[in-house]
């Protein structure tokens, strides 16, 4: 996290919030009196609620989106949220968002030849060599060899995209 905070947060804000709140979360689950047992998560985003953060996801993909709007744009607070968040998706905030962002790369990659550095800006990475790390996670394959491939096949991800991007 200090690496991130020092870099200027390189991977966005939406990264280094995450990094602290799942600090804030370590920090009580270790540090503070021990809870009540649950019986379990409780609690989803409504479908609207999801489509919602889908929309507004897609709108502002090549922004530094940040937890502040998306918790504000559904009106719960951040830990609110990301509980939520995870108990509908299963995933993160921060991988859903990126995941998003490398199926725009996708599209952009095998449909317009557009160079690379400019599908990363466009698909919302910090950089091409961003972009081309996790396109490789998700696809097993790199951006330049899928565009090189393109006319022959599509390339499928090597395994479903929510779980398997580490980030």
């Amino acid at each position: 996290m200090l690496r991130e905070v020092s870099q200027g947060c390189l991977n966005g804000s939406l990264y280094a919030e995450s990094l602290s709140l799942g600090l804030l979360a370590h920090l009580r689950r270790t540090r503070s009196a021990p809870a009540a047992p649950r019986r379990g998560e409780r609690g989803r985003l409504s479908r609207s609620q999801h489509a919602h953060l889908d929309e507004l996801i897609a709108n502002e993909l090549c922004s530094d989106l940040s937890m502040a709007t998306l918790c504000s744009a559904l009106g719960l607070s951040k830990t609110h949220f990301v509980r939520l968040f995870r108990n509908t998706t299963g995933i993160s905030p921060h991988r859903y968002v990126m995941n998003k962002r490398l199926e725009r790369a996708h599209d952009l990659i095998t449909s317009s030849d557009e160079p690379l550095a400019e599908v990363a800006s466009a698909a919302g990475f910090a950089s091409q060599s961003h972009l081309s790390r996790l396109y490789r996670q998700a696809y097993g394959a790199t951006p330049g060899s899928v565009r090189q491939r393109q006319g022959a096949a599509q390339v499928k991800p090597a395994a479903e995209l929510p779980p398997s991007v580490q980030i």
